[in-house]
């Protein structure tokens, strides 16, 4: 802060520290399954870790919770079509949803934010919209 670079400081809800916490203690707590999350690595992910570890302390789990995070950020992503077909079909056809939302992957967008976390945000706010529209339209709130 001193020098002056704040921009991006602060700018991310607790609950990615408390996610990120989960996974570092998940990854902690089984040493098999780190084994298997750096075993998955593409090699592209595997080189770019390995030339982190050479600069930095980056442990075996440290590298499995990014990987992990970074799994998930894209399960996320691709999860999306989901909430966003139940959203089209308030104004399109099932085949006219489904082929719209089938295009959520091809935004450029996703490809410069993952796996950053920023991906979790249209999950989110399309299921939110999607099952607030459903309750009311069941008149449930």
């Amino acid at each position: 802060m001193g020098a002056g670079d704040v921009l991006h400081l602060g700018t991310h809800p607790p609950g990615l520290v408390i996610i990120f916490r989960a996974l570092a203690g998940l990854c902690d707590s089984f040493p098999p399954l780190v084994e298997r999350i750096v075993a998955a690595e593409p090699d592209s992910v595997a080189a770019s870790f390995d030339e982190l570890a050479q600069v930095n302390l980056l442990t075996r789990t440290d590298r499995a919770t990014l990987w992990l995070a970074a799994l998930l950020a894209q399960a996320a992503s691709a999860l999306t079509v989901v909430p966003l077909y139940g959203l089209l079909r308030y104004s399109g056809s099932r085949r006219a949803s489904w082929l719209a939302a089938a295009f959520w992957p091809t935004i450029p967008a996703l490809p410069i934010f993952l796996p950053k976390s920023d991906c979790l945000y249209p999950l989110l706010a399309c299921g939110f919209v999607w099952l607030w529209l459903a309750g009311r339209a069941r008149d449930s709130g």
